[in-house]
This record gives C-alpha cells, structure tokens and sequence, in this order.
C-alpha cells in the first residue's frame, strides 16, 4: 500500500527518452525512471550501507574474487 507513503520529490526532468526522478521516501533517497520502480537507492541516515536487495546480490562475486580489478556484470 505505497500510496499512505510520503514522499519529497527533489528533481524531475522529462524529455523524449523519459522521465527521471529523485524523491526522499521512507527513509531513503530514490532514482526513478518515470514510475514507481525504484532503480538505485540510498540510506539517507547510513549511506554507505547498500539499500536494495539486488545491489548486495551484484556484489557478492567480490566474496569469491576480493582483489579484482576489472568486473563485468
């Protein structure tokens, strides 16, 4: 029920590719393209702490490979 939710809009751009924004939400600052899919996330009271489930499974590789130079995901 994400619609009780509040929200701070802090930018929106539209062009013919699209529409980007960034919005404070629940705790965390949010990239949207356009719709309510949030595509990276931030903690805003720990921001070095990974906020989104898939960017902590993208990174797991480097458990296997710590000193790696060069990654392709």
């Amino acid at each position: 029920m994400h619609w009780f939710r509040q929200e701070n809009q802090l930018y929106e751009h539209r062009d013919e590719r699209g529409t980007v924004q960034v919005v404070d939400r629940d705790g965390r600052r949010e990239l949207r393209f356009g719709n309510t899919i949030i595509q990276s996330a931030m903690s805003l009271a720990s921001p070095d702490v990974l906020a989104l489930d898939y960017n902590r499974a993208m990174l797991a590789g480097f458990l296997f490979a710590p000193q790696a130079r060069r990654v392709l995901q």
